[in-house]
């Protein structure tokens, strides 16, 4: 048989198994143009909407900062941010030539240089191409 502190573990668990609830940036917008716009207070949209006061604080919070970029959404970034993690994969990229072009050029100046030259002391009208070392 269980025991009471069994059973409300038990419990307890299957209330935080429960799935976190994703609302829509057109959700979160009415609802903060409701709290700012009406004598309700934030408290009273929570119980009604069944949230948190603290995440509708939030929510008033970044969308009094930035109305325009507000709420981006899920695997979204702000402008912002979108530009920084592009600049970081440029930056990385431009690192990875760089060291490939330091290693070509170590590898070339280091092989046996040759060059050709016109040789015309072979027959005057021939003139013939050698290979010279350096």
């Amino acid at each position: 048989m269980d025991s009471p502190k069994s059973c409300y573990n038990k419990v307890r668990r299957a209330i935080m198994i429960s799935k976190r609830r994703t609302y829509t940036r057109e959700f979160k917008v009415e609802t903060v143009n409701l709290i700012t716009g009406s004598d309700q207070s934030v408290n009273e949209v929570g119980k009604y909407l069944e949230s948190h006061p603290a995440t509708l604080y939030k929510w008033i919070r970044q969308y009094s900062e930035n109305p325009v970029e507000a709420f981006p959404g899920k695997g979204r970034q702000a402008p912002h941010d979108e530009e920084i993690s592009r600049l970081r994969r440029e930056n990385q990229r431009l690192k990875m030539e760089r060291d490939i072009l330091k290693k070509a050029m170590a590898i070339f100046s280091n092989a046996p240089r040759c060059f050709l030259v016109l040789c015309s002391n072979t027959k005057p009208n021939f003139p013939s191409w050698s290979c010279v070392m350096c």
